[in-house]
Formats: C-alpha cells, sequence, structure tokens
C-alpha cells in the first residue's frame, strides 16, 4: 500500500505561513490593549479631557465657543447634525483655545448657511507621548449645542 502525505516542504511553508499569521493576529491585539499613554499637563489625556469645559452657542451661521475649564484646549471636531445627516468637520485652522478664550467658526466656510438644528463639539488636547507632541480626541467628552 503507498502512503501518500503532504511533501516536507510543502509542510514547511505551511507551517511558516501559519506562524506569521498567528504572530501578526497577536501583535494587533496587542496594539490594542496596550494603548500609548499620552498625558497632558501630567494627568492622563481622558482625565485631563475630563476637566474640559466648553460653553457653546450658535447665532447667525457663527458657532461660538469658550474653554470654561482649566485645560487647554488645541483644536475641535465639529459634528453637524442637520435634517438626520450627521458630518463630522475639522477646521483647517488651528482653533487653540488656553483657559477662559473664546473662539468662533463660520459655518458658511463649510458650505452651511444657517445654524444647526444640532451641533457637537469634540475638544482635541495636544500632549506628549515619549516625549513627542501628539493630538488626543476627547470622545467621552462632547459639548451639545442646539
Amino acid at each position: 500500500m503507498k502512503k501518500k502525505g503532504v511533501s516536507p516542504v510543502i509542510a514547511t511553508v505551511l507551517l511558516i505561513g501559519i506562524v506569521v499569521v498567528i504572530i501578526a493576529i497577536i501583535f494587533m491585539w496587542g496594539r490594542s490593549v496596550i494603548k500609548e499613554n499620552v498625558q497632558k499637563q501630567g494627568l492622563p489625556a481622558d482625565q485631563a479631557c475630563s476637566e474640559i469645559n466648553i460653553r457653546t452657542s450658535c447665532y447667525n451661521g457663527v458657532i461660538t465657543f469658550t474653554n470654561l475649564g482649566n485645560i487647554p484646549v488645541y483644536t475641535i471636531n465639529l459634528r453637524i447634525i442637520s435634517d438626520g445627516k450627521t458630518t463630522v468637520k475639522q477646521p483647517t485652522t488651528d482653533l487653540g483655545v488656553g483657559i477662559s478664550e473664546s473662539r468662533e467658526i463660520e459655518l458658511d466656510d463649510y458650505g452651511i448657511s444657517e445654524c444647526p438644528q444640532k451641533y457637537e463639539i469634540i475638544p482635541v488636547i495636544l500632549g506628549t507621548a515619549e516625549s513627542a507632541k501628539k493630538a488626543y480626541t476627547c470622545t467621552d467628552n462632547v459639548f451639545v449645542g442646539t
């Protein structure tokens, strides 16, 4: 009786391929579990985000927001909810808002002529991670305007 099997070369290639796939899966999992530690003023970024307080208003197509917290805001993401559609706009200029400072965004710059039904301001802070500056979006600290 003749026995047929996989040749040693094919078996080795398959084994190496499986090992490479397993290593890639472990690497991707590890990157999602171990997040980069971004800090702002000596606090972890997520904790610094909880200390941001923004007051916002919209009048005649101009959104005004004021940083009432004690953490400077690097920029913002603007989520506009109107007519059942949601769009996210990112200002093209640096909107750095220091403590107790205000900034205005003209909605005409984004093709919107009047104040939306609802909008959300999502602050972005600039922290440090491994001695480099890194932007951190405060997704858990969203400020809603209507």
